[in-house]
């Protein structure tokens, strides 16, 4: 059964350390039959999107309780048995659960995909750039030894272990190293392989600097598709907001 666990960021932090989300029992929302009830006509995916809505919601409870967490809601997604999940669904929450025992990250993974984003009306890709860079600073004390650092991390070995090794966290600059294992041992990663093919610098179309940077650090464009996908706005509503937060950086 499929149930969304909500949280906040740094209980995230807690539970990337310790390896699983607990202690049991948990509370979630999923697809309960007091939901279907309440909600004769949705389908299957309609539900479980008022479920995952009901887990936002518990989220912001969670972040009104700890007023130094990032204000930042975060639900995860398991798929847990049957017969760990039990509900006593009141009226004004009926997707609501308790799952019985921990929940291991693997059981969060298997519930997450990533795919390219998709090409809008403007007929061509308008992804963020994710590709892996370093740099030098030019007041480095010891330029020769950092260009001899950066000339063997960047041999085409070492490369192919680092991404290996996180499991193809940040995309390949070059195509060259595309051929790395590591893109295709899991489907979910092979989308990032291809960064380079879709993918738009963050001051584009205008330049690069502290507005684009600026834009990019304040989750702009990050929360205005969390409002639509959320049914907090409308899309067309999160696209207007999102133009003017960004006024204020591009206006000053």
């Amino acid at each position: 059964m499929r149930v969304y666990l909500p949280t906040t960021l740094p209980d995230l932090a807690d539970i990337l350390a310790k390896g699983e989300v607990g202690p049991s029992p948990l509370q979630a929302f999923a697809v309960t039959p007091a939901l279907r009830e309440a909600y004769a006509s949705g389908d299957d995916e309609e539900l479980e999107y008022v479920a995952m809505l009901a887990a936002a919601t518990q989220s912001l409870r969670l972040l009104h309780a700890d007023p130094g967490a990032p204000r930042r809601r975060v639900v995860l997604a398991a798929d847990v048995p049957d017969a760990s999940v039990s509900w006593q669904a009141y009226d004004d929450e009926p997707a609501t659960v308790q799952v019985s025992g921990e929940v291991p990250l693997k059981a969060i993974a298997a519930d997450m995909d990533h795919a390219n984003m998709p090409i809008g009306p403007v007929g061509k890709p308008t992804e963020q750039q994710n590709i892996l860079n370093t740099y030098a600073y030019a007041y480095s004390k010891y330029p020769n030894a950092v260009r001899e650092y950066l000339r063997f991390m960047w041999d085409k070995d070492q490369v192919d272990y680092w991404e290996a090794q996180s499991n193809g966290y940040v995309a390949p600059p070059l195509p060259a190293w595309n051929d790395n294992p590591v893109w295709t041992a899991d489907p979910k990663v092979t989308p990032f392989r291809d960064v380079l093919k879709y993918a738009l610098d963050d001051g584009y179309s205008g330049a690069l600097g502290n507005a684009s940077a600026a834009v990019m650090g304040d989750f702009v464009v990050v929360d205005m598709f969390a409002e639509a996908c959320t049914g907090n706005k409308s899309a067309k509503d999160a696209a207007h907001d999102a133009a003017e937060r960004v006024k204020r950086y591009y206006n000053t």
